[in-house]
């Protein structure tokens, strides 16, 4: 999916998020292409950053949010962890 909801108002993207990631749709071979860091944390297993023009991977950081699922505490952690480590 190339930029899903991109178009989308906050309010709609981060239902269509939860719809998405909820429904069971989203399976372990779909590819998201999106340039927004936290929508790419919240429903990647894992994500690639790629450069500018000719585009090649620069890295690809293991999204431990998911294996945080259930403790809260360790989710916002692991989220804020990779969200980070992707800006810089």
């Amino acid at each position: 999916m190339d930029e899903p909801f991109g178009s989308l108002d906050a309010q709609t993207r981060e239902t269509m998020q939860e719809e998405l990631t909820g429904s069971g749709a989203y399976g372990e071979d779909d590819r998201l292409v999106t340039h927004d860091i936290d929508e790419a944390v919240y429903l990647g297993d894992r994500v690639v950053d790629l450069s500018a023009r000719p585009a090649r991977v620069r890295e690809e950081v293991p999204d431990r949010a998911a294996a945080a699922a259930g403790r809260r505490r360790a989710e916002v952690d692991a989220f804020l962890e990779c969200r980070n480590r992707i800006w810089t």
